[in-house]
């Protein structure tokens, strides 16, 4: 495990609720002074989605996918955001360290069966990756990176050029995702994201039939219990994410306080679930009175409006 960690707020930007590359693009993209969190007007991601995504569905948390991160909101705050496929590492490689040159990093894909530092998959099963590359060394044909470390924090890694052509071409999507900053004014910035929210907000509804109703999806099975712990991972990690939009956007306090205070509850149940997982002692009555405590604070909270 690389201990030469990458700097950054863990408490943000992290895998309850982002996925790897999107946690990866964002915190490079604060780095050079972006201001991603903008990026989070919508994450205040309705229970009815994660509950059909994560028990009905049945999908893993990395897959998750909502109304936000698009393209069109990386423009928004000055950031043209792109996918480029191409068939192998050698075809690749050119257009990489040009995005490097321009960009100061690019995303590239990798099949994470191959990864040694992330031991949950190596050699166990395929799942689709974004590496984050920084910089090349042609003498030694020695490459920088930024990854997920075996503890799930962002570390500094150098991996030779064989290592990244095996992954690269063991992909399951071939490619790399570039992020062009373009640059705008704060202030066309907030005046875009105040319009979008707004429209968002007057179109979102839920039922918080997962808060209210917590018991009838309860089943004291591994893998049903899996599940409710990454749906409760992500609507903590994507309230955490609002809390910190609101921040940006200055609103009256009390609003930030219900959203990191959801988030902080939806932890406990998570953490009680996984708990639960491995065999621990967990009483169903306080999960139960905890969610619809949190049903009642995603109410008040789904009362915001406007940012001004």
């Amino acid at each position: 495990m690389s201990n030469n960690l990458f700097s950054y707020d863990t408490e943000i930007y992290n895998r309850n609720f982002l996925n790897c590359a999107q946690r990866q693009s964002i915190v490079m993209l604060k780095r050079d002074g972006v201001p991603v969190d903008w990026l989070f007007y919508t994450t205040q991601v309705s229970t009815d989605r994660i509950r059909d995504f994560s028990l009905i569905e049945q999908k893993p948390k990395f897959d998750f996918e909502y109304d936000g991160l698009t393209d069109d909101d990386f423009k928004v705050i000055g950031v043209d955001r792109k996918n480029h496929y191409l068939d192998s590492f050698v075809e690749a490689k050119p257009q990489l360290l040009d995005v490097i040159a321009r960009d100061g990093f690019v995303l590239m894909s990798c099949n994470l069966i191959h990864v040694p530092h992330r031991p949950e998959y190596y050699n166990k099963r395929d799942v689709l990756h974004f590496q984050t590359l920084t910089g090349y060394n042609p003498l030694e044909a020695i490459w920088d990176a930024v990854d997920d470390n075996s503890a799930a924090i962002l570390a500094y890694f150098t991996f030779d050029e064989a290592f990244l052509e095996k992954i690269y071409n063991a992909s399951l999507l071939k490619g790399y995702r570039s992020f062009a900053i373009t640059r705008r004014s704060p202030a066309d910035i907030g005046d875009d994201v105040e319009v979008l929210f707004q429209g968002h907000r007057k179109n979102r509804c839920d039922s918080l039939h997962l808060l209210q109703d917590i018991e009838g999806y309860i089943v004291a099975e591994p893998d049903r219990l899996k599940m409710l712990a990454e749906a409760f991972s992500l609507l903590s990690g994507s309230r955490i994410c609002f809390a910190q939009f609101l921040r940006l956007a200055d609103v009256a306090s009390v609003w930030i306080d219900l959203a990191v205070e959801i988030g902080r509850e939806a932890a406990r149940i998570r953490d009680a679930f996984t708990m639960w997982q491995v065999g621990g002692k967990v009483s169903v009555e306080k999960i139960r009175q905890r969610a619809r405590a949190i049903a009642d604070l995603e109410a008040r909270l789904s009362e915001l409006r406007s940012l001004s």
